[in-house]
């Protein structure tokens, strides 16, 4: 980010670190500098507007007009003759800057309807284009930690590894309000916190849990909260006019994700698995442990290396064993007695040539051939052959969720 300074009128817009307000009290000179100094409120709202008017002139193509803009507002508030005047001229302000888009793009869901903005998120995250969306956000403020936890009335405990936030109208009322993340705790949980703009009200706060995720996400009118969880869309948000998060609509998964062979073109196992055509192996069920609690979900009698005889194969849950965070469904070779993990070179390939966290293997025959299907939790997958004591993955397919939207009712 280029680095901003500037002077307007004699009104320095630099961020003190020791002053209450956005210039040096010690400095104050004339009438107008002299009572915002004295007046707690005032000297917040210049800080405010300080952080609002740097944001602004991030985007190139609006910097010249908003200086202009600036310097007009400045006589104008000079030209105040009480306390309750300048902190209109501030309060108004304020919301002209936070209401800009900061990086001066255009934002693709221009015009949009509340139903026509959540199916465009949809489509946009079904192209695999959804980082075009976040171009046109707003960008946080540049403020302290310490800063955010208070407007927000949390503690600044050592547990929190980060915090940003940003003001913008979230309820299309005409006043700004706060949305901000905090990241806490060694699992990195991160919950989002809103307030609105209006006086009096209090903060409410989403559904922090492991693996979510919030995004701003922008039309020309209005902007939204973007919850996602394990890198899945989950809904938008935005405040009621009563100050509380509501849902504008949800993202429901399809059951099938779209893939995109990589690997294996002409291959009719690929194209099999591209077009749904296979059937994977019922495993029985059964109750077994393996070794040092490892859970033996399924066993089967199954030629898996190809070589005419067949052999113990379990599907294993490493489901977070250890002290791991993976969830992990295996294709194992096991001994005779199904008590424990066999020392086999068939789980030798499996590992050399599939994943090993957050990972589904199954097994299907094809062709007279038996192979294992790995899916991931990326969807991303991955089709291997075991013969003549080598692997072969014969399939490689980038993955992508599909989602539709699914709407909460009418809404402003």
């Amino acid at each position: 980010m280029k680095r901003i300074a500037w002077a307007v009128l004699g009104w320095a817009f630099m961020v003190a670190t020791a002053q209450s307000a956005s210039f040096d009290c010690a400095k104050a000179s004339t009438k107008i500098e002299k009572l915002i100094c004295d007046d707690a409120e005032l000297s917040k709202l210049d800080k405010e507007l300080n952080t609002a008017y740097k944001i602004g002139l991030q985007a190139e193509k609006q910097a010249a007009s908003i200086r202009q803009n600036q310097k007009q507002w400045v006589m104008e508030r000079n030209a105040c003759s009480s306390i309750l005047c300048i902190k209109d001229k501030y309060k108004t302000r304020i919301t002209q800057l936070s209401s800009l888009n900061p990086t001066g793009i255009q934002s693709p869901l221009e015009g949009a309807t509340d139903a026509e903005a959540c199916q465009s998120v949809a489509d946009f995250w079904n192209r695999g284009d959804f980082k075009t969306l976040l171009r046109s956000a707003p960008s946080p403020l540049t403020i302290e930690r310490s800063e955010i936890c208070r407007i927000f009335g949390l503690e600044d405990s050592g547990s929190i590894r980060d915090a940003q936030i940003w003001k913008l109208d979230l309820n299309v009322d005409g006043i700004p309000d706060y949305f901000g993340t905090i990241v806490d705790g060694t699992g990195m949980i991160v919950t989002g916190y809103a307030l609105s703009g209006v006086n009096g009200s209090t903060v409410v706060d989403t559904f922090g849990t492991y693996g979510s995720d919030f995004y701003i996400i922008s039309t020309n009118s209005k902007n939204f909260i973007l919850s996602s969880n394990i890198n899945k869309p989950d809904g938008l948000l935005r405040l009621s006019k009563g100050g509380n998060m509501e849902y504008v609509c949800r993202f429901i998964q399809r059951d099938k994700p779209l893939l995109e062979l990589t690997a294996g073109k002409g291959n009719s196992v690929c194209s099999a698995v591209s077009t749904g055509a296979i059937d994977h192996i019922d495993f029985n069920s059964t109750n077994k442990s393996a070794f040092r609690g490892i859970a033996i979900a399924a066993l089967a009698k199954i030629d898996l290396d190809n070589d005419g005889k067949t052999e113990n194969v379990a599907i294993v849950n490493y489901d977070r064993v250890f002290g791991s965070s993976c969830t992990d469904s295996k294709i194992r070779i096991v001994s005779d007695s199904n008590a424990a993990i066999a020392d086999s070179n068939i789980n030798k390939i499996i590992d050399d040539h599939l994943g090993d966290c957050d990972i589904d293997q199954r097994v299907f025959v094809h062709g007279g051939l038996t192979y294992i299907d790995e899916q991931s939790s990326d969807e991303s997958r991955t089709i291997l052959l075991i013969k003549d004591g080598k692997g072969d993955a014969v399939c490689r397919f980038n993955g992508r969720l599909l989602f539709d939207v699914e709407n909460e009712g009418p809404k402003h």
